[in-house]
């Protein structure tokens, strides 16, 4: 049972395609090609990926990419300075993260809701973690 406004969008689309309106539009009779991005929630991708390929960027998404990207590669710097140069890799380790987790509160205040919210890093578990890996 539709509402009055989606009985009209209904006939007003049916009325559009018999008239032919929808029959060259690009990309006609291809499949749709989706990006896939991680970052992007699952029940926002197709609205994304809309606006995306119509040159449309979302500031904030790429700031996540950003924010994703060091913290792998604060990650793959600890590793290295664990093996290398372990007296360097914590203090490392804490300002990288404390750089990223800045620029979390940035992201934080860009995203337009509270889901797309990411939580800081702490360091200080990670870094546990990381060295008892190597040494493990």
């Amino acid at each position: 049972m539709g509402s009055r406004f989606e009985r009209i969008a209904e006939e007003k689309i049916l009325q559009a395609m018999a008239d032919g309106l929808f029959d060259h539009l690009p990309g006609a009779g291809k499949p749709i090609e989706w990006k896939e991005n991680p970052l992007t929630p699952e029940d926002w991708k197709i609205a994304f990926d809309v606006l995306e390929k119509n040159g449309y960027k979302l500031p904030w998404i790429d700031k996540r990419k950003e924010i994703e990207e060091r913290f792998d590669s604060a990650i793959q710097t600890c590793e290295q300075n664990l093996k290398y140069q372990p007296g360097l890799a914590r203090a490392e380790f804490f300002k990288q993260v404390e750089a990223i987790n800045h620029m979390i509160f940035d992201y934080n205040l860009m995203v337009p809701a509270v889901q797309f919210q990411k939580s800081n890093y702490d360091a200080r578990s990670i870094f546990q973690k990381l060295k008892s890996t190597k040494a493990g």
